[in-house]
């Protein structure tokens, strides 16, 4: 049919002689020219193309009406035109077909349509992901730069200057796409048209408009925009292609047809005509078209005979592509690419070499085979229900996966690549893919082992994604908590949602110093489960991945379930305190134990002391002084056990205070010359004069440690001499100043191999059933632990037969602000008789204190308990109080504290109290004289120890 074009309506415009002349001649050419056209045009479809654009005629819609010249848009007369709207004439006369203009008032509209409606053609769209869900485009026919436009004065001249600027985009068109992925930190102001947006443009309101070429290049001159110019390339190519809606497959079908019979060098014609076309001409040129046109008329008619010619030509060439096709069947052949051809019915109508080796079977064989005989699951081509065969008739494209069947038996994986071909026939590529097949299946079996072993080891797994948040959980997490995993989103935050508020602070302090310095970390927290119970976990980690500031980027670690755990620590826990508990209770068991024996050890004692003071009967003195030397023996043994187990308890503590030592070494000397005269050893106390005075220590243990060794000297040397030496130790290269106390004797010595475990408690040098010496072998062992807890240190020097030296080095410094002390009077003891009271529950205590004091020329009178002893004094008077501690009714300290009350008395409130006890723990004799006792006497009571109480107290009174 003939339409108006571009020439037709610019004839409009000549002198009428012109124009009906020049007309009449250009319709009759037209005509004449359009005929063997349009008999051409059918060559090209199938037949069932052909059928169904007959059935779709006056029912298939071109979609057009918006406003963008030179593209399209409406001109002076009313009408339609553009470079768009002349490729639209072009399709129809390829397809000697009208379509109905649906016609929009803007570019959104029409792209908006196009995502709902069907059987509709678009000329002139770029292809974009987004437009992809809901069209199909043809190749593109045109490649249209955009550019950047900006006033002429404008400094913007490349992309790179528009950070910043207001930049201007047509709304909906692929540019902006192109925009957000390339430069993302332009934003772009979006216009309703091109020409809103070059006028926003020359006034200033933007800086730059990024658009079509061809818009702007006719716009400036069209609209007379002379501050305007085209500053630079934005790197953007608008690629226009002709589309249809994704579903209208055979419309799709038909129009890529067209298109493809359209030569290049036409649009490119049609291009340039536009791009460089102007708004109007004078007369004098278009009387100059006007010869053009009739020499274009007599190309026409001339062109009409080449065009019949030509049809002539063609059955040649057609048989001279045949000769072609022989040719290219030896390329076929000879390609190492199975290739099948088969018909309309799935028919194979040839193969090559290639496809024979991949399925086995001979050329002769499989030309008498069909596709769904090679199919490893069998199919009927024409079936409906094969929808990948109805896409490649309808698209003529497929590529897919599928597995074919060989002569052996076996199975064959390919990646089928099919084609349509003229003539209804199809060619299929098939490459073997079973060795990827192979490995994807190893991999989908090595990542189901994987699962498994999550499955089944019994740490969970996380791996943490920083930067996003994302937290993958393994299975054996959700089972540990007791949730399902849609219950639990993969997240940080669901994460730290379950840990327990006392363990927030901690647990995000470690994580963060962690994934700053990217050290493996494991730390113990709570997590809420499913039953609201808050359950014990062990965290391992660590930061497996960095981004490029070093930062950590990814985590990844295990969870364990550490409640069992927890719960054998916490019986561990209470284990301890039960241990501790029967410890406390051991001790108190030994301080009982030790009063229930020093109790009859005092009565046994003071009877004995009492034998040995009266005249003689027939030669019991060595009896007697037997006994006493026994029970003397026995008591150290209790003190000794109670001293070692408040040491191994913690229970024993180290008391400093200012002391003399030259009064000390004094006390030693006189405590054991007796001894060493009576073995006939020579005793020697020496002591540093630069050692200062007073030293600050605790002068109890001091003796203790310095006696016990002294007394194992003695003991163990029966000729020769026994030394004891105290020297200054000063403060140089940092050591601490002190005092290095030596004990060195000429005995029996020790043998070398049993120095190591001489310090052992109830070690001795000698152990065996013939001992030639007596003892426990607690000595030592106390005295290196009293050592110990006084900060100091000890070591011994000895070989065989050589004697033996202990050092000991004590960090004893001057007590600071203390003057020497001066050694008090001893009191005066008084010879007149004393009224004695003594408190004493147990009977033969009673007794046997009493006549002791007795014996010592003393009054006493005695009372059960301590009420007993406060009515006693109010009725008498008294010197001094013997009062025992542990007593019925009334006990020794509260008696004692009613005493300083005055509720005896108010001239006995002063009067001295003196503490006679079997507690003589460490401590005890603190305790005792806090509650207001004076003196204290330890049981069981040597004669002389309480002579020298009653001498002290009288010297009170």
């Amino acid at each position: 049919m003939l339409r108006e074009t571009k020439t037709t309506r610019r004839l409009i415009g000549m002198k009428p002689v012109y124009a009906s002349f020049w007309a009449s001649i250009l319709v009759s050419l037209l005509w004449c020219f359009s005929t063997p056209g349009s008999a051409m045009a059918h060559d090209f479809l199938t037949e069932e193309e052909h059928a169904w654009l007959e059935e779709h005629r006056g029912r298939i819609d071109i979609l057009t009406g918006y406003s963008a010249p030179p593209n399209a848009y409406i001109n002076e007369y009313g009408e339609y035109e553009g470079f768009l709207v002349d490729v639209l004439h072009e399709i129809e006369d390829v397809l000697d077909f009208e379509f109905t203009a649906r016609v929009f008032a803007t570019w959104d509209e029409l792209v908006e349509y196009s995502k709902t409606g069907d059987q509709f053609i678009i000329v002139g769209i770029a292809q974009t992901d987004a437009r992809s869900e809901y069209l199909t485009f043809t190749d593109s026919f045109v490649k249209v730069p955009y550019v950047m436009v900006t006033q002429r004065s404008s400094p913007l001249e490349t992309m790179g200057d528009l950070d910043g600027a207001d930049v201007c985009t047509v709304a909906n068109y692929a540019v902006n796409d192109f925009l957000a992925w390339q430069y993302p930190h332009i934003s772009p102001i979006p216009v309703m048209d091109n020409l809103e947006g070059l006028r926003a443009v020359s006034t200033g309101q933007c800086g730059a408009l990024i658009t079509n070429q061809m818009y702007a290049s006719h716009l400036i001159q069209e609209q007379g925009l002379s501050n305007l110019h085209i500053a630079g390339d934005s790197g953007y190519l608008n690629r226009l292609s002709a589309a249809t809606a994704r579903e209208d497959h055979m419309l799709f079908s038909i129009l890529d047809k067209a298109m493809d019979q359209i030569p290049h060098a036409r649009m490119h014609e049609l291009y340039q005509q536009w791009v460089g076309g102007e708004s109007g001409v004078s007369d004098a040129t278009l009387a100059q078209l006007g010869w053009g046109l009739a020499v274009l008329g007599v190309l026409i008619i001339a062109s009409w005979f080449w065009v019949w010619t030509l049809r002539r030509s063609v059955r040649l060439v057609r048989q001279s592509l045949r000769q072609s096709e022989a040719k290219h069947s030896v390329y076929v052949e000879s390609s190492p690419m199975a290739m099948f051809i088969a018909d309309g019915k799935g028919r194979y109508v040839d193969v090559n070499t290639a496809a024979c080796r991949l399925v086995g079977f001979e050329r002769e064989e499989l030309l008498h085979m069909s596709i769904p005989d090679l199919s490893a699951s069998p199919v009927e081509f024409d079936s409906p229900a094969t929808p990948s065969f109805a896409r490649l008739k309808e698209t003529g494209r497929l590529q897919t996966e599928t597995i074919l069947r060989c002569k052996d038996g076996g199975q064959v994986a390919v990646m089928l690549d099919a084609v349509r071909l003229s003539g209804n026939r199809f060619m299929a590529f098939c490459q073997d893919i079973t060795p990827r097949r192979a490995a994807e299946n190893a991999l989908a079996k090595s990542e189901e082992r994987m699962a498994l072993a999550l499955e089944s080891v019994r740490d969970a797994v996380w791996d943490w994604h920083v930067d996003t948040g994302e937290v993958y959980f393994s299975p054996r997490w959700y089972t540990m908590l007791g949730y399902a995993p849609y219950e639990m989103p993969q997240e940080f935050d669901t994460w730290s949602s379950l840990l327990h508020p006392e363990d927030v602070s901690k647990t995000m302090e470690i994580l963060t110093s962690h994934m700053e310095s990217g050290q493996p970390f494991q730390m113990e927290f709570r997590l809420r489960n499913k039953a609201g119970q808050w359950q014990w976990i062990l965290d391992r980690g660590r930061v497996v991945e960095k981004d490029e500031q070093g930062k950590a980027k990814r985590l990844l670690g295990t969870h364990m379930d550490i409640a069992e755990r927890k719960q054998i620590e916490d019986e561990l826990t209470e284990a301890k305190v039960a241990a501790e508990t029967a410890n406390k209770a051991k001790s108190e068991f030994l301080a009982n134990m030790s009063h229930e024996i020093r109790t009859p050890l005092n009565g046994i004692l003071g009877m004995l002391q009492l034998m040995k003071s009266s005249p003689p009967r027939e030669s019991h003195n060595e009896y007697v002084e037997t006994a006493i030397q026994s029970g003397k023996r026995l008591t150290t043994l209790l003190s000794d056990i109670l001293d070692l187990s408040l040491v191994e308890a913690g229970g024993l503590n180290i008391t400093a205070r200012p002391f003399s030592l030259a009064e000390s070494l004094d006390t030693l000397s006189q405590l054991f010359c007796p001894s060493a005269e009576q073995k006939g050893v020579c005793l020697d106390i020496t002591s540093d004069p630069l050692i200062p005075e007073p030293l600050l220590g605790d002068s109890t243990r001091l003796m203790q440690v310095l006696g016990n060794l002294m007394g194992n000297a003695i003991k163990f040397t029966d000729r020769g001499s026994v030394s004891l030496s105290a020297h200054v130790v000063p403060d140089r290269h940092h050591s601490r100043p002190g005092v290095l106390f030596s004990v060195a004797d000429t005995g029996i010595g020790i043998d070398e191999t049993l120095l190591e475990r001489l310090f052992e408690a109830f070690s001795q040098a000698e152990n065996s059933y013939s001992r030639s010496y007596q003892g426990a072998g607690l000595g030592l062992a106390i005295t290196k632990q009293l050592v110990a807890l006084m900060g100091g240190a000890m070591c011994v020097e000895s070989s065989l037969g050589q004697g033996a030296t202990f050092h000991v080095f004590l960090p004893l410094a001057k007590a600071p602000g203390q003057a020497a002390a001066v050694a008090a009077p001893k009191a005066t003891l008084k010879q007149t008789g004393l009224d004695i009271l003594l408190v004493e529950d147990d009977q033969v205590n009673r007794f046997t204190m009493a006549k002791m004091l007795e014996k010592l020329g003393h009054r006493a009178k005695t009372a059960v308990h301590g009420e007993q002893a406060l009515d006693m004094m109010r009725e008498s008077s008294f010197h001094l109080v013997l009062m025992d501690v542990q007593l019925p009714v009334m006990n020794g300290m509260e008696a004692t504290r009613a005493i300083r009350q005055g509720q005896a008395g108010e001239h006995n409130r002063n009067l001295p109290v003196v503490a006679m006890t079997a507690y003589a723990m460490t401590g005890d004799k603190e305790k005792f004289l806090a509650s207001g006792m004076d003196l204290y006497l330890a049981k069981p009571v040597d004669i002389a120890a309480l002579k020298a109480v009653l001498a002290q107290a009288a010297g009170w009174s």
